[in-house]
């Protein structure tokens, strides 16, 4: 990923396959990696800040069966006219921890559990309560019953979720697995199959696999 006037590198341009909801950002000398894409032809789009192709919206790209695909993309620089903007801010107050949730839940394209639900469904393990959530596969371990992946079904390899416990991001190496919480223990659960789909407050760099975000009950609400 170059600038198209100087071959500059391009840090931090988001390249994504919209039709597949996959994406990469660049990196420091300008490369990215899209992997698990299906073989045939795909249209790759390229955004940043206000730079975008001027030649066209994307560029499709031939992906062949069991090979990687180098692609060298150039983006031109375009000065977008911005009008006056006359901006009002009003406060918002969210209450405790699950304002977030609520706010998210009114507002975005995630799969939210409420408590009302978990209770409805009265499950023995946390995981259960994610078979019928679309784009979400539930993988348990032979071995040991604690031990689940939850991963993303867009692809046919396991692509395992990224965890979030009260906000913190629990990394995938420390061990940490939903069927250790107890359903009675969980306010909300909020689910994203995608990068893409993820808000802010899930993202970081290197996330492809989509989010759950797990929010404990309150004690004095028990």
């Amino acid at each position: 990923m170059r600038l198209a006037s100087d071959l500059t590198p391009l840090v931090g341009a988001q390249v994504m396959i919209a039709e597949l909801d996959l994406s990469a950002l660049s990196d420091s000398a300008g490369y990215f990696r899209i992997e698990d894409v299906p073989a045939g032809e795909h249209e790759v789009i390229v955004g940043f800040l206000s730079m975008v192709s001027q030649a066209s919206p994307g560029v499709t790209v031939t992906i062949r069966e069991d090979r990687t695909t180098e692609v060298e993309l150039l983006l031109d620089i375009a000065v977008l006219p911005v009008p006056a903007l006359v901006v009002e801010i009003e406060a918002l107050v969210e209450r405790g921890k699950m304002g977030g949730f609520e706010r998210r839940r009114a507002t975005t394209f995630g799969t939210f559990i409420t408590r009302q639900e978990i209770e409805r469904v009265q499950p023995r393990r946390l995981s259960q309560l994610f078979y019928m959530v679309p784009g979400v596969r539930v993988i348990r371990s032979p071995t040991d019953p604690a031990n689940t992946i939850l991963s993303t079904t867009r692809s046919g390899s396991v692509c395992e979720m990224d965890y979030y416990l009260d906000g913190i991001r629990q990394p995938l190496n420390t061990g940490f697995t939903i069927d250790l919480l107890p359903p009675e223990d969980i306010e909300g659960i909020e689910i994203y199959t995608g990068p893409s789909r993820s808000p802010a407050i899930f993202a970081y760099r290197g996330a492809r696999c989509g989010v759950v975000a797990i929010w404990t009950r309150d004690p004095t609400r028990r």
